[in-house]
């Protein structure tokens, strides 16, 4: 059954192959007969066709004419979609330009108010910056106390302030100094006992208070406090070991019959160069002969050159007198430098006028360093102290000022 299915279906495809091929053949010949009869009917109207030659060089000129206007008529078109798209452009260009100065009136609003706002804020976040170190500083100096307070062994503010000042008088001048070291050593075969007790002050203190005798002469007017109650001072006399004018220095050997029991400590090294500005200070000298007074300030710069020499300046008051005297750290006490000269500026005729707090002294650092080149530097060891808490690092550059520097 499957092979008469297979044969059927072979014998109706040969069918239609055969049958296509006779409609093929059917139509070309259909074809070949139109072809003919076209010619046969052309060559019957040749006779027609050059009788009316002339009519179709009329209906050209006709639909030349016709083709004509109608160019005619869309070059008018174009000019008025030409003109009408000027128009647009124009104005969409109008409209641009305002808005562009619109956007740009916008933009300047928009800084302005945005300026207005940061300087505002910026300077709430400057106050609130200068807070914060503020209450830092007097944290500092409250947990300073406290441990004063629970340490005996840590000296007081008197004893590492006041009571290392040393007042110098003499040749109708006065100045300060500060006791670093003060001790009883042995000397001799007999191992006999001296006193040794030295202060740092400034040079041109000394020089005028010696003056011609500088500086093989004696201080004969050297008062130290007797007791801690600041009320009495004792009398002694020092001579000169070492003096540089240039760093505005001078170390005096005291004649004490026992060691003075208060000695300033000086500033650990390792924490020196954190000294910065807005660094809270005291400045300890005797101003105008009076007995040693502490004043509050800040260091305010250190960069300041007198000749070639670098100074540091602090705003707490100082005055004719205070020179010699100790600058010292707020927080604990310890010396970081040596009072040396205040500003003064004249004006109309020779008139001065002293601006107490721009004082200048000499930095910790550079005494130390000048202790050593005199062969002084074993007075150190009795300068320990503890670390002091950083300052506010703020860089500033050197500002010349219209001012002349005086010595006290």
């Amino acid at each position: 059954m499957v092979e008469e299915t297979q044969h059927m279906g072979s014998w109706i495809q040969k069918l239609i192959i055969e049958a296509s091929k006779l409609s093929l053949i059917v139509a070309i010949v259909l074809l070949f007969q139109s072809q003919f009869a076209g010619l046969n009917f052309n060559s019957k109207s040749d006779s027609n066709n050059i009788a009316d030659a002339h009519a179709p060089t009329i209906k050209s000129n006709k639909k030349n004419d016709k083709l004509a206007q109608s160019l005619e008529s869309s070059k008018a078109q174009l000019v008025k979609v030409q003109r009408d798209l000027e128009t647009t452009f124009e104005s969409i260009k109008r409209e641009r330009e305002e808005f562009e100065a619109l956007i740009s009136d916008q933009e300047e609003k928009l800084k302005d108010q945005l300026g207005g706002d940061f300087s505002y804020y910026q300077g709430h976040l400057n106050e609130a910056l200068a807070l914060l170190k503020s209450n830092e500083s007097r944290i500092h100096v409250v947990e300073s106390a406290l441990r004063r307070a629970q340490d005996s062994s840590i000296p007081s503010f008197e004893e590492s302030m006041l009571y290392p000042i040393i007042q110098l008088k003499g040749n109708k001048t006065v100045g300060s100094g500060v006791v670093i070291y003060s001790k009883t050593l042995s000397k001799g075969e007999k191992n006999e006992r001296e006193v040794q007790t030295f202060a740092v002050t400034a040079y041109h203190v000394v020089k005028e208070i010696l003056g011609e005798d500088f500086p093989l002469g004696v201080l004969d007017d050297v008062n130290v406090l007797e007791n801690k109650t600041g009320q009495k001072m004792k009398v002694s006399t020092a001579v000169v070991e070492a003096f540089d004018a240039e760093k505005d220095l001078a170390l005096l050997r005291l004649r004490l019959d026992k060691p003075f029991p208060y000695v300033a400590r000086a500033l650990n090294p390792s924490t020196e160069d954190q000294l910065d500005l807005f660094t809270k200070v005291y400045a300890v000298g005797c101003p105008l002969g009076n007995k040693p007074l502490p004043t509050y300030g800040e260091i305010s710069s250190k960069t300041k050159e007198v000749g070639d020499q670098v100074f540091w300046m602090l705003t707490a008051p100082t005055f004719f007198g205070n020179s010699g005297g100790g600058i010292f750290l707020a927080s604990d006490g310890s010396l970081v430098g040596i009072s040396s000269m205040i500003y003064t500026y004249t004006y109309g005729s020779n008139r001065s006028m002293v601006v107490p707090h721009m004082g200048l002294f000499v930095p910790i650092k550079t005494v130390k360093e000048w202790l050593r080149e005199e062969g002084f530097g074993h007075l150190l060891s009795e300068m320990g102290a503890p670390p002091a808490p950083q300052g506010i690092e703020i860089d500033i550059s050197k500002q010349e000022l219209p001012l002349e520097e005086r010595t006290d």
